[in-house]
């Protein structure tokens, strides 16, 4: 066959791939949509096939935590993909990739459908319209620069365009967690412009999170001091809120929790020494004086915390594993009770193991 004939053919997905991952979310109450995100779903399938080279299409989905931007995403790859558009599921972190691909692997090769899922830094070379539709899923977390010194590509957004057709960002500004986070909705309509891309927005009002309180969201508005609201406390008639003296204790809770659906993790500050890298015989986090001692859960499983079974006999460290996609039903955080008069920083040290940065 004639190899100018193979470059110009059209990439597309397989069927068997695409009926794999449309058999592999039937059933699955992870990924169950209401009537409102399978609405936006639909108006993103929609735009994404009206989009051409000389007609590129930008969606912004704005919604905050727990109001189903995931879901949504991971059922728009899906559709998509059954529907012959060449496309992907992209974030920053490879936690969300790790954990819905492993959801949506089922019987078939992991490699099968690996190509469904990039890191955000995968278009720095990618030629103009490559895909039919890309979906940036948390695309606050966004950054200029790619690669693991930062020194690759220009504008990550500005890439994710240029190399697609149609791109949909599903956008929580409050949610930016570093510096790097340049995933801000006009920096996203900056580059819409740059490219000559008709752009829509919808938003995600309702989440289901924290028993579908958005009272709760509130509060962590007031409390964390980003915004003024009318939700100066929480309420304690919807939550188990408790304070444990003892982490031995805690730890029961926690194993009692978790034999009802595998939801419930402990959570620590970077308070210990990740020592069990380099050596596995050892405990990380430990307190002598309760005769507690545990492991972080920083291994080969890390990006899969939330969904292995095992990783309940671990701890995982509150700061990387915020990023994950699926969040327990119970979550308990491991705080040292301590108390200081004068507070020094000693900004040459750091605690060491948890080098790798968000």
């Amino acid at each position: 066959m004639d190899s100018h004939l193979i470059d110009g053919c059209k990439i597309r997905p397989s069927k068997a791939l695409a009926d794999s991952i449309s058999s592999m979310l039937q059933g699955n109450e992870e990924f169950v949509m209401i009537d409102a995100q399978k609405v936006i779903q639909e108006e993103a399938l929609a735009i994404a096939r009206s989009a051409r080279p000389s007609k590129k299409k930008v969606l912004i989905v704005r919604g905050g935590p727990g109001t189903g931007k995931s879901v949504v995403a991971i059922n728009l790859l899906v559709k998509a993909t059954k529907q012959d558009l060449l496309s992907c599921y992209v974030t920053r972190n490879a936690a969300p990739r790790a954990v819905y691909e492993s959801h949506l692997t089922g019987s078939m090769k992991k490699s099968h459908i690996s190509n469904l899922f990039k890191g955000s830094g995968s278009f720095v070379d990618s030629p103009g319209n490559a895909y039919d539709l890309l979906i940036a899923d948390e695309a606050h977390r966004l950054s200029e620069k790619s690669g693991m010194l930062k020194n690759k590509g220009e504008n990550q957004i500005k890439e994710i365009i240029h190399a697609s057709k149609c791109a949909v960002f599903f956008l929580d500004e409050d949610q930016q967690v570093t510096l790097h986070d340049i995933g801000f909705e006009d920096e996203i309509l900056k580059w819409a412009r740059f490219y000559n891309a008709g752009v829509s927005t919808m938003d995600l009002v309702s989440q289901f999170r924290c028993s579908g309180s958005d009272g709760y969201l509130a509060w962590l508005d007031h409390t964390l001091q980003i915004k003024d609201t009318a939700n100066p406390t929480l309420s304690t008639q919807e939550y188990d809120f408790q304070v444990f003296d003892d982490p031995g204790k805690l730890l029961d809770v926690i194993f009692e929790k978790n034999k009802e659906r595998n939801k419930a993790r402990l959570l620590a500050g970077i308070c210990w020494n990740w020592v069990s890298k380099t050596d596995t015989t050892k405990m990380d986090v430990v307190m002598p004086e309760y005769d507690f001692a545990m492991r972080w859960n920083l291994g080969s499983d890390e990006m899969l915390w939330m969904i292995k079974p095992e990783s309940v006999t671990e701890v995982g460290c509150i700061v990387r594993h915020a990023k994950q996609p699926f969040h327990p039903e119970n979550f308990f955080i491991h705080v040292i009770n301590f108390e200081f008069k004068d507070l020094f920083v000693n900004f040459l040290k750091k605690i060491t193991g948890l080098e790798k940065g968000l």
